[in-house]
Parts: C-alpha cells; sequence; structure tokens
C-alpha cells in the first residue's frame, strides 16, 4: 500500500483523481466510500504504513477529530459552486446552501448577482447537521446544495439536493500538498530516528562505561549522572538530576572546579573504604564555563580489569611449557632435584634455582609453575644478562607516557604486572644490573611496583623463580 491515501465519497471525485494521479505518476492510492465507513478503512490503512490522508468536508473533519494521523482537506473554492449555479437558474424557490464550518462569503454573492433566494446553513459535524437540514425546510427551503454529509439527511426529509463535487484543480492541490506533507513527514522521521539513535548511543556510552560520569551545569546543578556513578560514589537525595551537587555529593569538589575552572586530573579520592580515582573538567563554551562534568573509577575496578588483561595475555602465550614429566634424567642427583622442586613446588615461596649453563634450569621453573596453585594464571620468562639497568627496569617496572594519565593507551605494562597472580621466571639474575637489583628487591618487600614516570603505586601478587650460575655465592663475596 502507498503512504498516500484519497478518500472519495463518490465515484466522481475518486475518478478526478485517479486521472491525476496516473498523469502526475503519483504514488497515491484512491478509496471510495460513505464517511460511516472511512474512519475503519483509514485505521486499517494506517497500520499498513499509510501517513498521510486526503478527503473532503465532513469525512476529513471526522477522519481529523478520530485519528492521530496527517489529514489533507479538499477544500471547495468558488469553481466548484459555478457548475452548481448553473443547474440553480432552473430551480424555483427557495434553496438552502448547507457549508461545515464557516459559510463562504462568495456565496451569498453569487446568490445576489443570479437573484436567487437564499438561506444559508453551517453546521461543525454530524449531530447538528440534521437540524440544520430540519430548519432549513421549516424556513419553507425545497432545493438543497451541499455536501455529503447534509445530503443523507435531505433525502430524510424530502429534499431535491445538489452534492458538490470538487474540480480537478482542487483535487490536484491537495495531492501536491499531501506529497509535500509526506516528504516533511519522511524527513521528521528519518532526523527523530538520527536523534533516537543519538541518545541510544549516547545513554549506551553513559551506562555502559565502566566509569562513573557525573555532570553539573553551570548553576551547580546535576545535569547527568549514570549508573555506574551511582553505584561507586555514595549519593544521596535520589532522583539527582537538578538538585545542587552538595546536597547529593558534597565531597566531590565540582564546585570548587566551577570556580576555578582548572582541571584536576588523575586524583584520588577515598569515600567511606573505597578508593576511586577521579577526574574534573571544566566544560567550556566561548571562553565560558558552563558546567563540569567528572569521571570516577573503583580503583579495585582498575586492577580487576588489569586482571583481565593479564588472563587475556596469559590465554595467547603466557604459560608454562613444560612439565617435571618432560625432564629426562636417571640420575640420583637429577632424581632428587625433581623430588625437590615438586615439593617446592607446593608451597608459595620465591625459588632460587642454581646450576650450569645447560642444565634445564629454565624447564624446571616452568614445571615448577605448572605443578603449583598458580597453573591457571600467567608464566613469565625475563632474561637479565646483557641488557642495560635502564632497560630492564623498564622491561619491569612499565612505563607511563609522561604527562598521560593512568591507564592510558601510551601506557606500558611491566612484566611483574603482567605476570600478576602467577610465576615470574628471572633467568640469569647474578648477571642483572645492580639498579635493577635493587627494584626487584623493593617489590618483593612491598608487592607493589610504580611505573617509570607514574604517580600511583599498583599492587601485585607475584612468585618469583630465579636463576642462577654457580658462581653466585663467589659474586656476593
Amino acid at each position: 500500500m502507498n503512504q498516500i491515501l484519497f478518500i472519495s465519497p463518490s465515484e466522481q471525485g475518486a475518478n478526478k483523481a485517479r486521472d491525476i494521479i496516473f498523469r502526475h505518476h503519483m504514488k497515491v492510492d484512491v478509496w471510495v466510500g460513505s464517511w460511516e465507513n472511512a474512519r475503519n478503512y483509514a485505521e486499517q490503512a494506517i497500520k499498513q504504513g499509510v501517513k498521510v490522508i486526503i478527503s473532503r468536508g465532513g469525512t476529513a473533519a471526522l477522519l481529523r477529530h478520530s485519528l492521530d494521523t496527517a489529514i489533507i482537506k479538499v477544500r471547495f473554492t468558488s469553481a466548484a459552486y459555478l457548475e452548481a449555479f448553473e443547474r440553480l437558474r432552473s430551480v424555483e424557490g427557495k434553496i438552502a446552501f448547507f457549508v461545515l464550518d464557516t459559510m463562504p462569503s462568495f456565496i451569498s454573492h453569487f446568490c445576489k448577482l443570479l437573484n436567487i433566494d437564499a438561506c444559508y446553513y453551517s453546521y461543525t459535524g454530524d449531530k447538528d447537521v440534521e437540524e440544520a437540514v430540519k430548519k432549513a425546510k421549516a424556513d419553507g427551503c425545497h432545493f438543497g446544495v451541499g455536501g455529503v454529509l447534509a445530503k443523507n439527511y435531505a433525502r430524510l426529509y424530502d429534499f431535491s439536493y445538489y452534492t458538490l463535487e470538487n474540480t480537478e484543480d482542487e483535487i490536484e492541490l491537495a495531492l501536491d500538498s499531501a506529497q509535500q506533507t509526506l516528504s516533511s513527514i519522511i524527513q521528521e522521521e528519518k532526523h527523530h530516528r538520527e536523534l533516537q539513535l543519538k541518545l541510544e548511543q549516547y545513554e549506551a556510552v553513559l551506562n555502559y562505561t565502566h566509569d562513573g560520569i557525573l555532570a553539573i551545569n553551570k548553576e551547580g546543578n546535576i545535569v547527568v549522572v549514570n549508573r555506574q556513578a551511582e553505584e561507586i560514589l555514595p549519593l544521596k537525595n535520589k532522583p539527582y538530576e537538578g538538585k545542587y551537587i552538595e546536597e547529593v555529593f558534597p565531597s566531590s569538589k565540582l564546585s570548587s572546579v566551577l570556580r576555578t575552572g582548572e582541571k584536576e586530573m588523575d586524583e584520588l579520592m577515598k569515600t567511606g573504604n573505597v578508593v576511586i580515582n577521579t577526574n574534573r573538567i571544566p566544560i567550556m563554551v566561548n571562553g565560558k564555563i558552563e558546567g563540569v562534568v567528572a569521571t570516577f573509577k573503583d580503583v579495585d575496578s582498575i586492577r580487576n580489569s588489569e586482571q583481565k588483561i593479564r588472563t587475556n595475555l596469559h590465554k595467547r602465550g603466557m604459560i608454562a611449557r613444560y612439565r617435571f614429566s618432560d625432564i629426562v634424567g636417571e640420575s640420583k642427583v637429577m632424581k632428587r632435584a625433581i623430588y625437590m622442586a615438586k615439593s617446592f613446588a607446593k608451597y608459595d615461596a620465591n625459588i632460587l634455582i642454581q646450576g650450569e649453563i645447560g642444565t634445564g634450569k629454565e624447564m624446571f621453573a616452568h614445571a615448577i609453575h605448572h605443578e603449583s596453585q598458580r597453573r591457571n594464571h600467567p608464566f613469565l620468562a625475563v632474561n637479565c644478562s646483557n641488557i642495560s639497568a635502564d632497560r630492564l627496569t623498564r622491561q619491569l617496572l612499565g612505563r607511563e607516557k609522561e604527562g598521560e594519565l593512568f591507564g592510558s593507551p601510551e601506557s606500558q605494562e611491566g612484566a611483574f604486572e603482567l605476570a600478576h597472580g602467577g610465576t615470574l621466571f628471572l633467568d640469569k639474575i647474578d648477571e642483572a644490573p645492580l639498579e635493577a637489583q635493587s627494584d626487584i628487591l623493593r617489590i618483593l618487600e612491598d608487592n607493589e611496583v610504580c611505573r617509570i614516570n607514574g604517580r600511583h603505586t599498583i599492587s601485585v601478587d607475584v612468585r618469583i623463580i630465579a636463576s642462577a650460575g654457580n658462581g653466585l655465592q663467589k659474586k656476593c663475596k
């Protein structure tokens, strides 16, 4: 079904519409029927995709009153009455003119020019049209001119009646108007869909980002608060939108940023037992502060996210490749070494493996990890020999790009972070630069790392397995 429907109470009007539609290649459906059935048909047509309906007189008024869709009325102009006046020349006696709503002034002018004895009756709908016909009958009128509504009652009161028909120009004007209306509706629907999509995207960004987001306007009233902010922050006095920030979250410090216009980035704040990483950024429009937006992230959630990253890295290859069954050796010394390694694997203590080059120290490290409670977490090996202190430190600690936020795309995790929850194998630890050894010792004591250029320490849970040659005691001396 097309999106424009022309409803006509007469076959004559419908045929005129069909001719125009055919000539101009319009996509319009035409239906002929009484005004009593027009509403039901129109309702079904709307369900099938009709967006604009064209009709005349009382039918158009009925549809406008009962349907929530665009109704284009085919208006009667003086041209439609000219044919009627040709017929009225031979009519004797009083003639009643029935018009929906307001009586056009040109009707009385024509009647005076043609010396027609006329009475004029206006009505607003089906309920009062019968009264208009009865009054015309009482006034001595025996012939009526008007639309379909009055015609139905004229028959009941033995009235001769002439039904007005629209001219082709009037119908074509209505069809053109309907096409313009349809074009506007389609554009409006497209714009509405785009706005709806943007709104849904906006809501998705707000409610499915990991950060809590809260924004205030220049008066300090809350305009945005997402689901995560409600979960992370100790907000009160719900609903929050429209309320002054100090009433909802007194410790937010957003009012301070609103006054100073200075952003506050990557700060830690404590609310209850929760430590939160927050950024507060002024909203500037044409150099003026129009509000403040703040992001909040629970530090524990940051750690959990990093753990997931570490787990993914683990799945991509940070796993122990060897088991004790892969270590081949029949000597008593080898069997005793395997027995001791299996025993140590059950405990979470750090381990130092000593031996000559080529004796399988790394295989033992892999096997110990695989036998331990950390087997489902990362295993990462770092070669500490033939490397500068700066490079080894960067490899172990990671780094932040100077001036960037914690966790930015430019950040680089170190080996301790990547091995979080698992095992870090420091191969040839005895050949590591002394400066790097001091960093390793501090991490082992504190279970925390601070990336190069970083401003925050990061808790790590790592088991260390280190290897060294047999000359370690001499180096210590």
